[in-house]
């Protein structure tokens, strides 16, 4: 099954001077259907798991709901799982949470 996809292309900087383009799919020929298939929820979770320990090596004395809103909140996941990256993100985020203080 299919679900209709709908599409924003933004020209410019996307905030000052842009140009939305709207592109929306209604299953006809050429259009993209985008196709969902069920996925073993344990990868995403033990997956996730990981990057918590990694939230953890930054911030030791968070609890697990405070690692997971840093993950989501402070980090490019889930949207980039490459771990140099979201490390690079959480070095980030602490050198600005030692600024501040």
């Amino acid at each position: 099954m299919g679900y209709p996809l709908r599409l924003c292309i933004v020209e410019g900087n996307g905030r000052k001077n842009s140009e939305q383009v709207w592109l929306d799919t209604l299953d006809e020929d050429g259009d993209l259907i985008l196709k969902w298939e069920e996925t073993s929820s344990e990868i995403r979770i033990d997956t996730e798991k990981n990057f918590l320990d990694l939230v953890k090596k930054y911030f030791p004395d968070v609890s697990d709901k405070e690692a997971d809103a840093i993950l989501w909140d402070k980090t490019c996941f889930p949207m980039r799982t490459d771990e140099e990256e979201i490390e690079r993100y959480l070095v980030e985020y602490k050198e600005e949470l030692n600024n501040e203080g």
